[in-house]
């Protein structure tokens, strides 16, 4: 019975630990590498700045897939003329627009 309990309290602090551990730190890493890579505007401490700005999921994977875009770009990809591929970089301009004023510095 002493066993039973012993592992019972086991797995429930373990299953605390795990509750309380970041759930976000690889969308963090994934938000601010794609940021560094295809920003153009900001080096490390400035693309952390604005992950920390960026809270709205939506915001988050729009601007993901403009930094992902716009890294191509700066390796010398020319931007696909497609109507989605206008409305992701536009989309980009305008989250950068609002949420980047802060972190310019």
């Amino acid at each position: 019975m002493k066993d039973r309990i012993g592992g019972l309290l086991g797995a429930a602090a373990i299953a605390g630990l795990l509750a309380m551990a970041p759930v976000n730190t690889a969308s963090a890493n994934d938000f601010t590498d794609s940021c560094t890579a295809g920003s153009g505007l900001f080096d490390d401490a400035g693309c952390k700045c604005l992950d920390g700005k960026v809270i709205d999921s939506g915001d988050r994977g729009a601007l993901i897939a403009y930094f992902k875009m716009n890294a191509d770009i700066l390796k010398g990809s020319t931007l696909p003329s497609t109507a989605p591929a206008s409305a992701t970089m536009s989309k980009g301009t305008d989250l950068l627009g609002k949420y980047s004023p802060d972190c310019l510095k």
